[in-house]
């Protein structure tokens, strides 16, 4: 893929990246978004959104990584939202996106799973909800999930490093919070 970006071939490595990581991400959005049309919506968002900066990616960091920096920020978006974003895509990617959003019934939550999610959707912030995802569903490591929190669009490895630090702790403090409010609503038991 990296060869077909650096050859110019910028549609084929978008449909490459999509190929690889559309699932993840949306997957991601399901769980974020609570809901399979929003997630739907936000999904071809992030395509457009991952096409239009693409260009500009430095492989600074992994692509997954970026996708989901593209991504998170997308969820933040102040303003309108894009107006028909599969209409701005070449058509190779758009059919692409048309397909990973026709899978989206595959990602069905059990009750269980549905009930945590609710859960962590009322008592966590967004970011925390996208660190615990990213953690648990992701597999990404402290630094990746880092570069995706980054602020600045490249940061130093010292600042990469103190933050993913920092990340492991929140991610402590997260889980307990995530606990006690389980305990409360009877959907695990409190330790005897």
């Amino acid at each position: 893929m990296r060869e077909r970006f650096g050859a110019g071939e910028l549609e084929y490595a978008a449909e490459l990246a999509f190929q690889l990581y559309g699932d993840e991400m949306m997957g991601w959005l399901v769980r974020r978004c609570g809901s399979r049309q929003a997630a739907a919506e936000m999904y071809s968002e992030l395509c457009l959104y991952v096409w239009r900066y693409f260009p500009g990616f430095q492989w600074d960091c992994s692509l997954r990584t970026w996708m989901y920096a593209v991504g998170r920020k997308v969820c933040y978006l102040d303003g309108p939202r894009p107006h028909d974003p599969l209409s701005q895509l070449p058509e190779g990617l758009s059919r692409l996106v048309t397909r990973g959003q026709g899978r989206i019934s595959t990602y069905k939550l059990e009750a269980v799973e549905d009930a945590y999610h609710a859960l962590c959707r009322a008592v966590l912030t967004e970011e925390e909800q996208d660190i615990l995802t990213w953690r648990i569903y992701g597999a990404l490591s402290w630094r990746e999930i880092a570069r995706v929190l980054a602020p600045e669009s490249t940061p130093t490895d010292e600042a990469l490093r103190k933050r993913a630090a920092g990340l492991r702790k929140r991610f402590e403090r997260i889980k307990r919070k995530l606990r006690a409010a389980a305990e409360d609503q009877g959907l695990a038991r409190r330790p005897e």
